[in-house]
This record gives structure tokens, C-alpha cells and sequence, in this order.
């Protein structure tokens, strides 16, 4: 498409901006672009890409669609559309978008590992290896197909595999947020809230308007805070390991006619269990009246 001088110059520092993933202020610059050429299919793309970022789903979604009627790429906005649904649980209509990039392109390896991720969400493990290897074969050094294969690996707790995608993911990508992200995600799978805080913390600086991040290194700030140090006591022996060292206890101190020590470890055991369930269930209230609130300004 021609364009005049300003509006190249401002798609220009849309790009800018969207390159360096200030997203906010891409789109200021891309709707000055839209207002004088509405139709401007790659314009449309790029809006719908940046509200994507700023989980602004519906408008993503809308202007998705929009590029699409003027002709803009099928592939990239039916790809952008699957992720869209998948992050927003529509699977269904998750897959009927890369269902259809595949048609047109087989070999398209970000839509195969997309794809296969959303085969294991639903339970579908034998597609979802198989969508997962057609996209290592097809583009193995894609940095979307292997930050899919990581997900894949910490989804089916293959730590060895973790290491060595992460790693391979790290050195194919000059993103360092996400970079930083992907090496979050690997802590916090792993229970290492300390270093996770830390990736995140990182990101953050790199990339301060990112509410999402934000919202991350503020939960983190909660685990890693001496408060939680039970929650993470139990998290790391695990609920039911502890449950049987309790009962084991109980059993072996009652032999050994040590009563008023078993009535310790009892009172010791309630006060713990008691102590972490207020936890679970005031952070998991916490989370109910966010998610509320997000789904009313999403739809406001």
C-alpha cells in the first residue's frame, strides 16, 4: 500500500515501538495511520497484534478479523486469532483458526506447536507429541516453536528436556524479555520462587509497562515473603509425604509412650495445616475478585 510521508512516518514509529514492545504507544501511533487510511489491512494486523500483548482479547480479535476482509495475510491473522481463543479458553475456536493456517501452509511450525499445546490442554497427549515433533522437524530453531516445546516439557515434567529446549530456545531469540520470561517460568515450575522473582524482576525493568509482569513479581514477592515459608515447606516435601511422616510419627512416639511430645507434634501439625490452608484460601479469594474485575473493564 502507498502511503503519504506522515503516515510513513508514523507506521514507522509504530514499528518502532512494537519492535521494543511498547505496545501502548504503537498503537497511538497506529491509529493516526488508521484514521487516515482505515483499510490499511498491515496497519490492522499490527493493532490487533498490540492488543493482544495488552490482553485487550476482544479488540484483538476485532481487528483480526477486520485485516482479514482487507486482504491481509490469512496465515499470520488466522495464527494470531488461535492464540487469541487459546489464551481466552475458546479452544474450539482456537482450533478451527490454526486448523485452517495448516490448510494453507503445512509446514507452518508456529501453528504445529501451537496446535499440539492445545492438544494436550484437551487431554489429546498421542496428537499433541506428534504436532510437537512435525514442528521441531519443520522449523527446529524457531524461537515460538521451541518456547511450545518447553511449555510442552514442563507440562509433562520432563526436567532434563526442560533444560536443554530452554537452552536452545535462549540461544535462537534476541528477545531478553523473553528470555528472562521463559527462565521465570522454568524457576517457578520448579519451585525456585527466588530465582524466578529475579527473571521477572529483570523483565521488568527491561519492559516497565507490562502490567502482566507486574502482577507476576508481585505474587512472587508474596512467595518468596517469610510469611509464606510453611506454604513452601509444604510445597517442597509435598501434602501427602507430609501426611505420612505425621501419621508415622504419631505411631512411633505413641510406642515409645512419648505422650506429651506426640501431643506437641499433633498441635505443630493442626497449627501447619491450619496456618497454610488460610493462605490458600485468602490468595485464591485474592485472585477471584481480580479476575472479576478484569473480566468487567474486558467487557466494559
Amino acid at each position: 500500500m502507498q502511503y503519504e510521508n506522515t503516515q510513513e512516518a508514523k507506521l514507522n514509529e509504530a514499528l518502532h515501538y512494537f519492535d521494543i514492545q511498547r505496545y501502548e504507544q504503537a498503537l497511538d501511533a497506529l491509529y493516526m495511520v488508521l484514521s487516515e487510511a482505515p483499510n490499511d489491512g498491515f496497519a490492522l494486523y499490527l493493532a490487533a497484534y498490540c492488543h493482544y500483548n495488552l490482553d485487550n482479547y476482544k479488540e484483538a480479535a476485532d481487528y483480526c478479523v477486520e485485516s482479514m476482509q482487507q486482504g491481509f495475510g490469512m496465515l499470520e491473522c488466522n495464527y494470531l486469532l488461535g492464540r487469541i481463543y487459546m489464551d481466552n479458553d475458546e479452544l474450539v475456536k482456537a482450533e478451527q483458526s490454526y486448523i485452517e493456517v495448516l490448510r494453507n501452509n503445512p509446514h507452518h511450525g508456529p501453528a504445529l506447536a501451537a496446535y499440539g499445546m492445545l492438544m494436550l490442554k484437551t487431554g489429546h497427549e498421542k496428537k499433541a507429541k506428534e504436532l510437537m515433533e512435525e514442528a521441531m522437524r519443520v522449523d527446529p530453531e524457531d524461537a515460538v516453536v521451541l518456547h511450545y516445546k518447553f511449555m510442552y516439557y514442563l507440562f509433562k515434567n520432563k526436567k532434563s528436556e526442560q533444560i536443554i529446549v530452554l537452552q536452545r530456545f535462549i540461544n535462537s531469540t534476541g528477545n531478553e524479555v523473553a528470555k528472562l520470561i521463559n527462565m521465570g517460568i522454568y524457576n517457578m515450575h520448579n519451585k525456585n520462587y527466588k530465582a524466578a522473582r529475579e527473571n521477572y524482576r529483570q523483565a521488568f525493568l527491561l519492559n516497565p509497562t507490562d502490567k502482566n509482569l507486574l502482577e507476576i513479581l508481585k505474587e512472587l514477592d508474596r512467595e518468596c515473603n517469610i510469611l509464606y515459608l510453611p506454604q513452601r515447606f509444604i510445597n517442597k516435601v509435598g501434602p501427602a509425604v507430609l501426611w505420612i511422616s505425621f501419621i508415622a510419627l504419631y505411631f512411633v512416639l505413641g510406642l515409645l509412650k512419648l505422650y506429651n511430645i506426640r501431643m506437641v507434634v499433633v498441635m505443630a501439625y493442626l497449627i501447619l495445616v491450619l496456618y497454610s490452608w488460610v493462605l490458600v484460601l485468602g490468595n485464591a479469594f485474592v485472585n477471584l475478585l481480580k479476575n472479576i474485575f478484569k473480566g468487567k473493564r474486558q467487557h466494559e
